[in-house]
């Protein structure tokens, strides 16, 4: 039990020290989310774009490949 303090206090504290000291900018950059939340905005908007002109092309082609092969 008493490893288990001291690895949790000394992991705790060497992690967050060192993480903070480290990269403090960057992981608070990533931890908040600016660079992903774009990111993941624009995946929606260009796949429903993408998949809506592509549903539209990909249909008839497939259609036409599939009783000629």
């Amino acid at each position: 039990m008493k490893r288990l303090v001291l690895l949790l206090s000394c992991l705790l504290t060497g992690a967050c020290g060192v993480t903070t000291q480290e990269h403090p900018v960057p992981l608070v950059t990533s931890s908040d989310g600016p660079a992903t939340t774009p990111t993941v905005t624009q995946r929606p908007d260009p796949t429903s774009s993408a998949t809506s002109s592509s549903a539209d092309s990909s249909p008839p082609t497939t259609t036409a490949v599939t009783p000629s092969t």
